[in-house]
């Protein structure tokens, strides 16, 4: 699971996803069964912006700490899947923006050892915390992360758009 950066709780005790936004993530997690030592949980940057606003770390600084976290990820013995939650951590691992056009969707980030890891974004639970309405959705995407958790592949689906089917075709 990765964040964008430590807020004041995460810099105090020098983890990721303490306070109210860790006690939610695993909220989400325990009710799908996911277990806590099967998840390892890091941010994007290292160190908490100014003001705790992302867009204050400047662009060369971000594009470092992108690097890092690939490298990070790299050093992992043998991910299956990884969580973004908000837009700074989906950006570092795909290149997209928007979290709530992208969330629950699933995708592929390749390692620098060439393994091939899926990843399903979801909100950031400090996001969730201001607007309860998503939860619901979050859940959701906890849900998907859990079953697909269980196995390597990516599966994707498959789809086929038809312009102008016939009538039999519809």
């Amino acid at each position: 699971v990765i964040g964008e950066a430590p807020g004041a709780h995460e810099q105090a005790r020098g983890r990721p996803f303490v306070g109210a936004s860790g006690m939610l993530l695993d909220k989400w997690r325990a009710a799908v069964g996911v277990n806590r030592r099967d998840v390892r949980v890091d941010n994007v940057v290292q160190r908490r912006p100014q003001a705790n606003k992302i867009e204050t770390v400047p662009r060369d600084e971000l594009a470092a700490w992108t690097e890092d976290l690939h490298e990070r990820l790299a050093a992992l013995a043998d991910p299956v899947l990884v969580v973004p939650t908000g837009t700074t951590a989906l950006r570092a691992l795909t290149g997209k923006s928007g979290i709530l056009k992208h969330r629950g969707s699933i995708y592929e980030y390749v390692d620098k050892h060439q393994r091939a890891i899926k990843v399903i974004p979801t909100l950031h639970p400090a996001y969730v915390l201001r607007e309860p309405a998503f939860e619901r959705r979050c859940r959701a995407d906890w849900t998907r992360i859990a079953v697909d958790a269980t196995f390597r592949d990516l599966r994707l689906p498959v789809r086929e758009h038809r312009i102008r089917p016939t009538l039999a075709e519809v």
